[in-house]
């Protein structure tokens, strides 16, 4: 079950790398908060990739996730008060667990959605492995949903998948939205101004699955793939940065023999 429970449902965490993955989530947290759950925002970086200043970049987020009806105060913008490099996430899986976990030491939540862990970026998937640490300590792994932002599988050169999954078993929720949300939350990147760049290369696959598809895919998590390289061929990020798998298990490995490997995933 993908959607929300009325009765035992009342909190919902998303856990995101940068100031702007909101929108690959965008429309899952308008039907959290139309469903009146209380949704929490948490991003792991600070955002100062390429130049971008880190108070902007919240700032952006802040009034994405306004128009979302998202209470300010549910806002946790956790990389800009540790320090985490935007693009250096993987560095600092423990870091990250910690506030989070303390920051939401006293809040029952009930569902946790994240970024897919796909190869597009090496701060998605650590996002990814954060979030399933956090959901697994509290018993959620069953209720945490991932959604694809994007990927290079099978893709030549540096081109990408937008929104698109990795092909696999896994459960999927696929939810077809009206044509006025549909157009809503293909817009929603023009709000990032001091990420117009990216979304240059990202609006027309979102576009592609928000307009002419008119979905909202989400997966189940996987604990087996979280250990092990997304999927075979170069990934994104090694085409783009010079971030390698190899560094990333090196990075991660002890986050995951720490928090991961005791995890029993619900069947």
């Amino acid at each position: 079950m993908c959607g929300p429970r009325e009765r035992r449902s009342k909190n919902a965490l998303f856990v995101l790398a940068h100031q702007d993955d909101e929108v690959f989530l965008s429309t899952r947290i308008e039907r959290e908060r139309r469903s009146g759950h209380v949704v929490w925002c948490a991003f792991l970086t600070d955002g100062r990739a390429r130049g971008a200043d880190s108070a902007r970049r919240n700032a952006e987020s802040r009034r994405v996730l306004g128009r979302l009806a998202v209470d300010p105060d549910h806002v946790l913008f956790a990389g800009s008060e540790q320090g985490i490099p935007d693009g250096d996430l993987p560095h600092h899986l423990e870091a990250s667990l910690g506030v989070l976990s303390g920051r939401l030491a006293g809040v029952a939540v009930e569902r946790v959605y994240t970024t897919a862990y796909e190869g597009g970026h090496q701060d998605h998937d650590a996002a990814h492995l954060v979030a399933l640490a956090f959901a697994g300590a509290r018993g959620l792994i069953g209720r945490t949903w991932q959604a694809p932002t994007y990927n290079g599988f099978r893709m030549p050169w540096r081109l990408f998948r937008v929104q698109q999954p990795l092909a696999g078993p896994r459960r999927r929720c696929i939810r077809r939205l009206d044509a006025r949300a549909a157009l809503h939350h293909a817009l929603l990147p023009a709000h990032y101004p001091s990420q117009w760049s990216a979304w240059m290369g990202l609006w027309p696959g979102l576009a592609l699955e928000r307009l002419a598809l008119r979905r909202e895919t989400l997966l189940a998590v996987d604990l087996a793939r979280a250990r092990r390289r997304p999927h075979e061929g170069p990934l994104l990020y090694e085409r783009r940065t010079a971030w390698t798998y190899a560094a990333f298990a090196t990075a991660a490995a002890p986050f995951i023999a720490h928090h991961l490997t005791e995890i029993v995933p619900l069947p």
